[in-house]
């Protein structure tokens, strides 16, 4: 069953004020808060709204064209709407019939299409699209957008003519719940790349001890399970790159790894 909420507005010429609105464009952006791992979503919308000034209702203009952000919370509808622009007829536009799209580029810019009537001349009315622009700076502190980069598509794989080999890691021992972050262009002296397909084997004492290889936030690229105390096990696949955490957990492994290409 769905909840209904009210929505919240931070300004209070909206919020608990009766108005009537069509709401032309909503849209949802998604980022991370540089610095941290701490994911931001957000929505913004634009509508054309109409009797700000009284409660009781009466009247029905001006129409004005209002840009809206919310930072969501647990539910769609939980955060504040923020109001980050509004367009008045009469002040900014003449005609009452008008109606906006938004969205937001990669910097975080939110731009605005807006379709109404505007006085460009004596005695001439220019009713066509019209443009606005609002940097992210001046309403919220920036936000990252990661891009991960995907394995590549069959048919682009580089494999080299033999796997590229270290001595660091022929055997290497790696203690129970450590790591180590290898820098793979300088330990096999090999291209920088975002991926690498590799060869990876591992012996351990006893089974169900673990070598994983990844990120040191997300360490769960490539994972191998010893099965039997002293037997190897072998497995291949990709790692990020050009750096990658190479982990054990469950207890010390002796680990090998070769770079067979990206």
């Amino acid at each position: 069953m769905t909840t209904l909420v009210k929505s919240q507005y931070t300004d209070p010429a909206f919020q608990d004020h009766g108005f009537v609105n069509h709401i032309d464009s909503t849209i949802f952006d998604a980022g991370v808060i540089p610095g941290t791992q701490t994911p931001l979503f957000e929505s913004y919308k634009v509508m054309l709204v109409q009797n700000l000034q009284s409660i009781s209702g009466a009247g029905g203009k001006p129409r004005n064209i209002a840009v809206f952000r919310k930072v969501l919370g647990a539910l769609p509808n939980t955060g504040q709407w923020q109001l980050l622009q509004m367009w008045q007829e009469g002040v900014d536009y003449n005609d009452s019939s008008a109606a906006g799209s938004i969205t937001v580029t990669p910097d975080g810019t939110v731009h605005i299409i807006m379709s109404f009537g505007k006085t460009v001349a004596a005695n001439r009315v220019a009713y066509q699209s019209w443009e606005a622009a609002i940097p992210r700076s001046q309403f919220a502190a920036p936000i990252v957008r990661p891009t991960p980069t995907p394995p590549p598509t069959p048919g682009q794989y580089h494999l080299l003519d033999a796997p590229a080999m270290s001595p660091q890691w022929n055997q290497r021992l790696i203690p129970a719940e450590t790591g180590v972050l290898v820098d793979i262009p300088t330990t096999f002296n090999i291209a920088s790349k975002t991926s690498y397909i590799v060869r990876v084997a591992a012996v351990a004492d006893k089974a169900d001890v673990r070598l994983r290889c990844g990120s040191q936030t997300f360490p769960f690229t490539l994972t191998l399970n010893t099965q039997v105390a002293r037997v190897q096990v072998h497995a291949q696949g990709f790692i990020p790159g050009p750096q990658v955490y190479v982990s054990a957990v469950n207890g010390p492994v002796q680990a090998w790894l070769q770079i067979m290409g990206w």
